[in-house]
Formats: structure tokens, sequence, C-alpha cells
């Protein structure tokens, strides 16, 4: 584990949201003796009413920050920043003015901080995440990509998305990929993709203090459950695909199906 370093980390979810991946690197990151400032999502698309709320969020912890110099301390060696930025992929007076106001201010956060030499981790390959890197990179700096998921999905102007995506590949001193799928895809560059699949931090799941060996905590009595259990632990977010999970159910009746998350959409149909 790398310790002592200053880390530039930007997100694509907000720090608190549903726990993942995101979260949980930058607090071992920061754990290790690193000092960790946490870029929340910049987005790959432009919101919708639908996002009205979580704008409206977002430029709440953003007013708050300005009180202690743009960020907010989460943990020890975390500082968050919220910024204020237009959706990437826009028109060139977009791009321009992201540079002069998010960029700007971001800026002048780090010089606050005396970063120096930062490790740069995006897990977005947006053009404003490009933007952020080419900024603040040196000679002594890593740039390192970790592609969790395939946001051509998500971005409506994916040849742009796809674009930025080849520019960050070849500044990136490593790319990561939670799936050997899309460490084929991105290694079709100069660099070769490594697969670094989700993990689950154990330690957050103990057992009941008092079990004697080999008598588990099971509070959700899934050790009664018929076997086989497929199981399944993440948001129930609308990416799942429910209609198969039913057609699943239906034809192995006698199997058990376990689904544990936040519940972002409606589960009726299981």
């Amino acid at each position: 584990m790398i310790t002592g370093r200053d880390i530039i980390y930007i997100s694509s979810i907000e720090w608190d949201i549903l726990w993942q991946a995101h979260q949980e690197i930058a607090r071992r990151l920061a754990n290790a003796g690193n000092r960790v400032l946490y870029i929340e999502n910049t987005g790959v698309r432009a919101p919708g009413l639908k996002d009205t709320k979580r704008v409206a969020s977002r430029l709440g912890r953003w007013l708050r920050a300005q009180r202690t110099g743009g960020t907010r301390e989460v943990a020890k060696n975390i500082f968050v920043y919220s910024p204020l930025v237009l959706p990437p992929f826009g028109q060139p007076w977009q791009r321009l003015l992201n540079r002069h106001v998010c960029l700007r201010q971001l800026n002048r956060i780090t010089r606050a901080m005396g970063i120096r030499d930062p490790v740069l981790w995006t897990h977005l390959p947006t053009d404003t995440a490009v933007d952020i890197i080419r900024t603040h990179r040196t000679d002594r700096s890593v740039v390192v990509y970790y592609n969790c998921a395939d946001f051509s999905y998500l971005a409506p102007k994916a040849k742009r998305l796809e674009k930025s995506e080849q520019e960050l590949v070849r500044l990136s001193d490593i790319v990561f990929a939670t799936c050997s799928e899309m460490a084929a895809r991105l290694s079709r560059d100069i660099r070769t993709a490594h697969v670094f699949p989700p993990g689950v931090d154990m330690a957050a799941f103990p057992e009941e203090p008092g079990t004697e060996t080999g008598d588990r905590f099971d509070p959700l009595s899934l050790s009664m459950l018929p076997q086989p259990i497929i199981g399944y632990v993440g948001g129930l977010h609308r990416l799942v695909d429910y209609d198969l999970v039913a057609t699943l159910a239906k034809a192995r009746p006698s199997w058990s199906w376990v689904f544990l998350g936040t519940h972002q959409v409606s589960v009726d149909k299981l």
C-alpha cells in the first residue's frame, strides 16, 4: 500500500450515497496515511427533471463547503469537494466555463491544501475528468483510471465519451476494469487494462460477539433457506434485469433467491 501521498480522487458517485467501491477505496487509501481529495460526481450527461433533488442537494453542499475553504472533511485524511459544473461533452463555451469556474476553484483548493505531485485517480472517462488530470498532473504524478461501468449506456453522446476515454487511457499510467470484457475493450489502446473486480469488506460483517466457533452469526436465517441460494448484494437499481430474475425464479421454485440492497426502483416483479 502506498502512503504519504496526496491523491485527487475523481469519483462517479457522491460521498454520502450508497457505500460502494469508490468510497471504500478512498477510505483505505486515507487509512494508509495518504491524503485524499474526493471529487464528487461531475456527471456523464445533462441532468433532467428527475435529478432536481440531487442537483439541489449538490448546491447545498457546495454552499456549506464555502465556509471551510470549499471542501468538507468527512473522515481523517478525506476531504470532499462538491463541484458546481456544467455537464461534459457540451459546447466549447461550456467546457471553457467549467475551466474558469470549477477548475479555478479546484486549483485554489489544492494550493491551499499544499497538494503537490498528486496521484490522480479517476472513475470517470469524461472531458471534465481529463481537464482535471491535465491541470494537476506533474512529472512525478501517477494517473490511474478505474473503469467501473460502461458509461456509453448512460451518456447520450457515446461517441464523444469514447474519444475522451481513449485520451484518458493514453494519459494513464495504469488502467483497471471491473471485468474481463471491459478490460479487453480498454486494452485496445497502448495500455493493458488489469481486471480489478469488486470486493466485499468482510470485516464490516462481523460475527456476533460470544458466538461459539463454527456457530456463525446468521441474522437473516439464511442457513434455514433451501439450497442452492442465488445471492446478490448491491443497489437494486434499474440496471438489474428483473424480468429475467422473475423468469428464472419461476423456472426454479425450489431454489432460494436472496437480494440485499437499497431499493432504487420498484421490485414488484419479484
